[in-house]
């Protein structure tokens, strides 16, 4: 959480151009912002998670043993609650926030987009998803609670392109699942540079790292 002066929130954390494709992401003030603390891998726009008056952003930065995910929300000053549960690690002249013992309202509605953003969207969404399906399995037996989201991901990546959007089908063990999907969106990777030139390569390796963990962390728990 990133607590504003309320004059710079706009500048500071305003959300990409349209239409928005990754590219105009990473251009963003709050994409740029990121990119000043952290080196990302991935951003995902989820604007519906924003608090009130504020912006939201999702990152992946790459790790030794696949990616971190880390969760950006800017506030601005005068709307700012500190959660009771928190600790401050940078306070720049700040004063005192309240402190919230509530828990914080649900996502909004996501925004509306262009066949051509839900496509570009698509792309971030499925890598992030991906990895909560592998998180998951590897805590709860296999179980793959956001799968319909990744496959969904694939097949609209696959529709704007115009090609076959079925999905490979579920292999008994989740993991392979997994990995036949990323495959499968490495292998449309090509007839899209529209959607994917501004996304890292390595996302897909730093991913299957992931996958390897977790397979590691089943196995062993």
């Amino acid at each position: 959480m990133v607590v504003v002066r309320d004059e710079l929130i706009n500048e500071v954390a305003a959300g990409p151009r349209s239409p928005v494709d990754y590219r105009s992401v990473l251009d963003s003030p709050r994409g740029r912002w990121v990119a000043s603390v952290v080196d990302p891998l991935l951003l995902l726009e989820a604007p519906q998670n924003a608090p009130p008056g504020g912006a939201f952003l999702t990152s992946l930065t790459a790790g030794e043993a696949g990616p971190q995910q880390i969760d950006w929300a800017w506030l601005p000053r005068r709307s700012a609650r500190r959660p009771a549960e928190s600790v401050i690690l940078i306070d720049r002249e700040l004063p005192s926030v309240r402190m919230s013992a509530t828990e914080p309202t649900g996502p909004g509605p996501a925004p509306e987009r262009t066949e051509f953003e839900i496509a570009c969207h698509a792309v971030p969404w499925f890598w992030m998803t991906l990895l909560w399906n592998a998180k998951h399995a590897a805590r709860h037996d296999g179980s793959l609670p956001m799968l319909a989201a990744t496959i969904g991901a694939v097949a609209d990546v696959a529709r704007f392109l115009g090609r076959d959007q079925a999905a490979p089908a579920p292999a008994p063990d989740p993991f392979r699942t997994l990995a036949a999907l990323a495959d499968r969106m490495d292998q449309l990777r090509p007839a899209g540079p529209a959607l994917f030139s501004a996304v890292p390569v390595r996302v897909g390796p730093q991913a299957r790292r992931f996958i390897e963990l977790a397979v590691a962390f089943a196995t062993h728990r």
